[in-house]
């Protein structure tokens, strides 16, 4: 853990809450399972520097878009990787997956709703 003597381009945690719309709590999660990296400033807060706000920013795209925790791991090890050059076709492949699955449950509610115009849900008859 590193200790701050400036705090030019560093952020707290506070603050990135309110940017992403994150609890503090997730992005101590972020950090847990080393997504991010934090420094601790003289009274041992958390202060995050500028690629620490970029990766929590990529990460928050991709939590919106949908994508586990660990796909998002991989992506982000990969896009630090020695090449990184398969990290933009592997963050493709993940989200065209994602697509997949909506595109599945998209349809799955476009025939519940036809099937409740149709009548199949009703409610209970009286006794």
């Amino acid at each position: 853990m590193q200790t701050l003597r400036m705090l030019g381009g560093f952020a707290s945690i506070s603050e990135l809450t309110r940017r992403h719309g994150l609890t503090a709590r997730a992005i101590r999660y972020y950090e847990e399972r080393g997504l991010i990296e934090a420094a601790r400033d003289r009274h041992n807060a958390r202060r995050f520097d500028q690629r620490a706000q970029r990766r929590l920013a990529q990460i928050t795209q991709l939590r919106q878009a949908g994508l586990p925790i660990p796909d998002i791991e991989d992506i982000l090890n990969r896009a630090e990787s020695a090449d990184g050059r398969d990290v933009t076709g592997l963050a493709l492949q993940r989200l065209a997956e994602r697509l997949e699955v909506l595109d599945g449950e998209r349809r799955a509610v476009q025939a519940t709703i036809e099937a409740v115009k149709q009548g199949a849900i009703a409610p209970a008859p009286s006794q």
